[in-house]
Parts: C-alpha cells; sequence; structure tokens
C-alpha cells in the first residue's frame, strides 16, 4: 500500500462514516463514528511507519546474520519498505566487498611475508601502518607496526630521506646497518599515495653480497699485483731475446708474439689493478683547478698518434668557451682518453673522431663523438660492463675494461655517463660532472 492511499484512507473512513449515518439518520454519529476510525487507522499507519523509520536507523549497527534475515523477511508494503530493502540489500552488497577485500589483504599479507626483503607503509606522520616479517627481522626483530619510523629503524639519514620523499615524491635509496646485529641494508624509500601521503620502504639484507663483493675485489687486486712482476720479467727476457736474435730468424717472429702478449697482459693487469682500486674506494681523488682547454689539449696530444696511424681525423671542438673545473686531473685525463681511443678503434679509416666540452650552469659537460660503425641498442646498456665487448668476434684490440673505469671515474667525481648511437652513423659519448664538488674547499692552483 502506498504512502499516498494511506493518508487519503482515513479521509475515506470518515466520509463513509458521514454518509452511513445520514442513510440511518443520524448524521452526527456516523461522523463521529467515522473520526474515531479515521484516527485508529491513522494511529495505526504511523506506528508501522516509525518502527519501519527506526529500523533504516539502526541498520549502521546492525548484526550481518540479523540484517539478512531482515532482508529476506523484508517485503514491499509501500515505498518506506521499498527504501529499508533497498538499504539492507546496498549494505548487504557492501558487506561483502569489504569482506573480498579483507580476504585480499590477508591473501597480499601471507603472500609480503614470504618475501625475504622486508617492506613497510609508512603514513604521512612517520607511523609504521604495515610491516611484513623481513622488515621486522631487518629492524631488530621488533614489529615496527603502530611505531614511529625513526624507533623503529634508528636511523636518521634515512629518516631523513623518508619525509623527504613524502614532501616531494621523489624516491631515496641509503644503506645503513641493521640495529642490534650489524647486518648490511639496503633501502629504497618511494611515494606511493598523494593523499593522504604514504611511503612504502624496501629493505634488502646485502651483508653476504657486499662481502663477496669485497672478496672479489680483494682477489683480482692481489692477482693483478702478483702478476706484475713475472709479467716484468718475462717482458726484460724477451726483450733481451730479440735483442740478441737474428732480424730475419725464425725465432724472432715467435719472440715479437710473445712481446706482444706480455704487453697486453700487463696493460689487463694494469686496468684490472686500477679498476679494483675506484671500486673500492682505495684510490682517492687529488682534485685541483683544471681548465677544460688544458684537459682536451692533452687528450689530442695523447691521442693524435693512435688516430693517424688509423688513418682516422681526431679534432677539438673549438668553438666552445674554456672554463675551469675541480677535478682529478690525471683520471679525467684517462677517462677521456679511454672514450677517445675507443671511438678510434671502432672507427674505419677516412672516419672522424670530435672532442668537445661546454659548460651549462654548474655542469660541465665533455662529449666524445664519432663516425663509426656505431652500437646496436641491445648493446648500449651493457658496454660499462667490465670485459664486455659489442665486437663478438673480439678482434678488437682493448682490455675491455675502458669503459668500466670511464665509469667509475665519473662517478667517483659526482657525475654521470651515457652513450647513444646509431647502427652505420657513429656514437656520442657524454659525461657531465659538477663543475665544484659539493662540500669542496678552493684547491690551491695547480704549478
Amino acid at each position: 500500500m502506498g504512502l499516498r492511499l494511506q493518508f487519503i484512507l482515513p479521509v475515506i473512513v470518515v466520509l463513509a462514516g458521514a454518509l452511513a449515518g445520514r442513510w440511518l439518520g443520524a448524521p452526527g454519529i456516523g461522523v463521529a463514528a467515522g473520526g474515531v476510525a479515521a484516527i485508529g487507522l491513522g494511529l495505526g499507519f504511523a506506528i508501522h511507519a516509525r518502527r519501519r523509520l527506526e529500523d533504516l536507523g539502526m541498520v549502521l549497527s546492525i548484526d550481518p546474520e540479523i540484517l539478512a534475515r531482515r532482508i529476506d523477511a523484508a517485503g514491499s508494503f509501500d515505498e518506506i519498505d521499498s527504501a529499508r530493502s533497498n538499504v539492507f540489500r546496498a549494505l548487504e552488497l557492501e558487506r561483502s566487498r569489504v569482506e573480498r577485500e579483507r580476504a585480499e589483504a590477508d591473501r597480499q599479507a601471507r603472500l609480503l611475508d614470504r618475501l625475504s626483503d622486508g617492506v613497510m607503509l609508512v603514513a604521512e606522520d612517520g607511523e609504521v601502518i604495515y610491516a611484513n616479517v623481513a622488515a621486522a627481522t631487518l629492524v631488530g626483530g621488533r614489529n615496527p607496526i603502530g611505531r614511529s619510523f625513526i624507533v623503529a629503524v634508528r636511523d636518521y639519514e634515512l629518516t631523513d630521506a623518508l619525509f623527504n620523499c613524502l614532501r616531494t615524491g621523489q624516491e631515496h635509496r641509503h644503506s645503513l646497518e641493521a640495529p642490534g646485529d650489524g647486518r648490511l641494508v639496503d633501502a629504497i624509500v618511494a611515494r606511493v599515495s598523494d593523499s593522504p601521503p604514504q611511503a612504502l620502504v624496501l629493505m634488502r639484507d646485502v651483508t653476504e653480497l657486499t662481502r663477496l663483493q669485497t672478496l672479489r675485489r680483494d682477489f683480482v687486486a692481489n692477482v693483478s699485483h702478483e702478476l706484475r712482476t713475472p709479467l716484468s720479467t718475462i717482458k726484460i727476457l724477451t726483450e733481451t731475446l730479440l735483442d740478441l736474435s737474428e732480424e730475419t730468424s725464425e725465432e724472432r717472429e715467435f719472440l715479437e708474439k710473445i712481446d706482444a702478449e706480455v704487453d697486453s697482459m700487463t696493460e689487463l693487469v694494469g686496468d684490472l689493478l686500477q679498476l679494483t682500486q675506484l671500486e673500492s674506494g682505495r684510490a682517492p681523488l687529488m682534485p685541483s683547478r683544471v681548465s677544460s682547454a688544458t684537459l682536451l689539449e692533452d687528450v689530442l696530444a695523447r691521442m693524435s698518434p693512435i688516430a693517424e696511424r688509423q688513418r682516422v681525423r681526431l679534432e677539438v671542438d673549438e668553438d666552445a668557451e674554456p672554463f675551469d673545473l675541480v677535478a682529478d686531473e690525471r683520471r679525467m685525463k684517462q677517462a677521456l682518453m679511454n672514450l677517445v681511443q675507443n671511438a678510434i678503434v671502432h672507427t674505419p679509416a677516412g672516419g672522424w673522431v670530435r672532442i668537445s666540452a661546454r659548460l651549462a650552469g654548474d655542469r660541465a659537460h665533455f662529449s666524445v663523438r664519432d663516425s663509426g660503425v656505431g652500437i646496436p641498442a641491445d648493446d648500449l646498456e651493457r658496454i660499462w660492463e667490465r670485459f664486455y665487448k659489442v665486437d663478438r668476434s673480439r678482434s678488437h684490440p682493448g682490455t675491455g675494461l675502458g669503459l668500466a673505469i670511464v665509469k667509475h671515474v665519473v662517478q667517483a667525481h659526482g657525475g654521470t655517463v651515457r652513450a647513444s648511437s646509431r647502427v652505420g652513423e657513429g656514437s656520442t659519448f657524454k659525461i657531465e660532472i659538477p663543475v665544484e664538488p659539493a662540500g669542496s674547499k678552493q684547491p690551491a692552483p695547480t704549478t
């Protein structure tokens, strides 16, 4: 029965009573009886409507099982019943959705707890909202959920990186020592939500990896150092035998091959030792104020004979204005010479190699371009690896460590190095370093 009919029905009862009283000859009694019946009917409707409206007011706190029974029992008496039934069904759907999301969250939590890497979710105020089992282990074995991030990790630098990430959205990477057991942990902080701001902290135990890297560097350094003496002895003996041999003898041909191989081995040992020192930080930079023009002129003078032998034109871009920068002059020359030598080797006769330097703000930009054979796109990301050669036949000379040394020299200066290339059209290598390293003092002018 609709609400309109419920309002009209009492009026109909009053009119019916009046008509009945008139027909019986007592119109006053008929009107009174109809009024009483209408009032009773109206009260019944009002009480029933009030009870149903109270049901609507209680739906947010009702027990789910009772709610389900009321949904089944709800009829469609009028608009209030329809509204109540719709609310009940909407709440049931919402309850089902919440249960599904809770089940999915539990499943994801179980999966995250199986990870060996620590995962933390941190709120804007620094409170840890979620942490898996590995994260609890890496911060000393205590459950960090509900605690302050700084109290959990006990590392101020990582905490500063966290709040900076929450403010700016910039990702940060930081290494720290796990509280309690001294394990080395590598942490990455990334913002995963903007409203409200939340950050995800990924933590990985790199203690064993660091130990193995240290062992590898020490092994390579020790072996390289021990090989220098026997290689020097072989070199001296070979040169002595060459001096004693006849120019056209067959033995001399073999001795010359031995001498060339000894030179290659000596170069390889030197590069390995140098790369190991750069990686381990045992070869600190010796910064001084140096002119970009001086760097390019020295590189040109050292590499021109090699370019002439390969019939490659080596030139310096003289359009850019010279500038001064603070850097380890010897290391920077070595990095540029490695790039130039690599370009010469991979440029056919008749081609060109161009070196340039320019200043952009507080950054120094060096580039080495060539018209060589180019580098396939699949190899561009791997050319900085030690011993990696694009030329599969390994026919080109070199140790395969030149570009790895360049990368570590540039990184030691706080800079970046990148390469771009197209097969058959040449390559471009770019170095970018700060003109003044952060926190550096003005060095004395070099003499």
